[in-house]
């Protein structure tokens, strides 16, 4: 019996510098590398910035590794098997994280501090300043409202999402399923406006296509994750954490 693990390279243009170029000449790019194995009892995930980029892990010849042919990396997702008649897929994606872990990785940040997500978080703390200064009988309203964060056009609904996942605040409400909740942290927003899934896929905070299927698999926030549509209201939420 045949057993495979799976490299998942996503490349894309660095939002943070669209004009810059890199050593040879081209535009700035960013490369996130997911390895997966799985033996159905078992799971094996791991993310990372690419230690090489534009290449795919290389195992030592060694093990005897058969791989699908996938040479190039280019923009968007790039998908690679590596296969064994001996080792299980789980060993696989242990060896190929042991190849990466041996190129200085480190292990992917999803979500950089960009300039505007430091503007955001600011207003943040000025308004939450506010608010713990008002009079003693309008305390322990409700969290700050996304809605009206967004009409100061200084806070995105991806830039409360994106200061969730790096644990600056924590997010509640209708929407707030969008992003891990941060129960102790300080800051606190109602997520009160509406979300539209899609939008991340415009930008690079996700990396994927939606198409009319009940599920998808995104690189969102720089980690895969299996999104489900609810067929009542069309709304995508995360079914893995």
């Amino acid at each position: 019996m045949i057993s495979c693990a799976f490299v998942l390279i996503s490349r894309f243009l660095n939002p943070n510098k669209p004009l810059e170029k890199d050593s040879t000449g081209y535009p700035s790019h960013l490369e996130r590398i997911v390895i997966l194995g799985s033996d159905g009892g078992r799971s094996y995930y791991d993310a990372y910035d690419n230690p090489s980029p534009g290449k795919f892990p290389v195992p030592d010849t060694k093990y005897n590794l058969a791989t699908t042919i996938k040479k190039v990396v280019r923009n968007g997702t790039n998908l690679k098997a590596y296969c064994s008649h001996t080792m299980s897929s789980v060993k696989i994606a242990e060896l190929l994280g042991g190849v990466i872990s041996t190129e200085t990785a480190y292990y992917h940040n999803p979500v950089p501090a960009y300039p505007n997500y430091e503007t955001c978080l600011a207003l943040i703390k000025k308004s939450t300043d506010i608010h713990n200064a008002e009079p003693n009988h309008q305390q322990g309203q409700s969290p700050l409202s996304a809605e009206t964060l967004n009409h100061s056009k200084r806070c995105s609904n991806s830039d409360l999402i994106n200061l969730a996942y790096r644990g600056q605040i924590s997010v509640s409400g209708a929407y707030g399923y969008l992003a891990p909740r941060n129960s102790k942290a300080q800051l606190k927003v109602f997520m009160d406006q509406h979300v539209q899934f899609e939008d991340f896929l415009k930008s690079h905070h996700a990396n994927g296509i939606v198409k009319n299927h009940g599920k998808i698999l995104v690189l969102y926030f720089g980690h895969l994750h299996v999104f489900k549509k609810d067929s009542r209201n069309s709304i995508w939420f995360p079914v893995t954490q």
